[in-house]
C-alpha cells in the first residue's frame, strides 16, 4: 500500500500517555507545540487523526512531506 511521510502538529507538549500513543513517530518540539513525523498509508493517517481526537489534542497542522514506495509504516 502506498505510504507518505507526514508531519502532524498538535497543540502543547505531549505527556507520557501522548508519547506512548504515538510510538514509532519522531516526536519533536515545534515552537509551543509538538510535531509528530511518521510514514503512513491512508488508513494509518486516519488512525493517527482519530488518536489525536481521542486524547484529546488540538490539531494545528498536517503536512505531507514526501511520498515514497519504500517507506516503513508507523503503527
Amino acid at each position: 500500500m502506498h505510504a507518505s511521510r507526514y508531519q502532524i502538529v498538535v497543540s502543547g507538549r505531549l505527556g507520557v500517555a501522548g508519547r506512548g500513543a504515538f510510538r514509532g513517530f519522531r516526536i519533536e518540539p515545534h515552537g509551543m507545540h509538538t510535531a509528530l513525523t511518521g510514514d503512513l498509508n491512508r488508513s494509518g493517517l486516519l488512525d493517527v487523526l482519530t488518536r489525536t481526537r481521542d486524547l484529546p489534542l488540538d490539531l494545528i497542522g498536517l503536512t505531507c512531506l514526501a511520498p515514497g514506495p519504500d517507506i516503513r509504516l508507523a503503527q
